[in-house]
């Protein structure tokens, strides 16, 4: 018997999406990228918490190549809207939770102690349990900067 799968995606149909340029080589389906600033159209995954998120990797990559995007490879990113989104393992989400980068390259993670300001991905979509291994879950895309007032 098949063993059970632990995600079950919600609407997953990004609003915006922009096409983009991969300027790294370690970038998956559900990867949060940041603009990289060596063009104007290169990205590359976010590597701190808080990090100021650009969108998410909404194409699959190679499946020759552990599903990995090669560096200059076109990839759509999605800027809205709900989207599947990569979590760090053993992340306990619930629907309505902010969602920000981790310090994990590209996942994200649930805003729990930060302090203002930060960057702020989105709302999660629904309520899961990310098992041993990273997994992905449904985010509703809505980046903004969060500051005190």
């Amino acid at each position: 018997m098949a063993a059970a799968l632990n995600y079950m995606p919600v609407n997953t149909r990004p609003g915006s999406i922009q096409s983009m340029e991969m300027e790294v080589a370690t970038a998956k389906y559900g990867y949060i990228v940041a603009l990289s600033g060596t063009s104007p159209t290169g990205v590359s995954i976010t590597v701190d918490a808080g990090q100021q998120p650009f969108g998410v990797v909404c194409d699959h990559g190679d499946p020759n190549n552990s599903d990995l995007f090669a560096t200059g490879s076109i990839v759509s990113v999605a800027r809205t809207g709900p989207t599947d989104v990569m979590f760090d393992a053993t992340t306990a989400i619930t629907k309505g939770d902010k969602i920000i980068c981790s310090g994990n390259n590209g996942r994200a993670k649930v805003l729990a102690a930060e302090v203002d300001p930060y960057w702020l991905l989105g709302t999660a979509a629904q309520t899961i349990t990310i098992g041993a291994a990273d997994g992905l879950a449904t985010v509703d895309l809505g980046i903004q900067w969060v500051a005190k007032d």
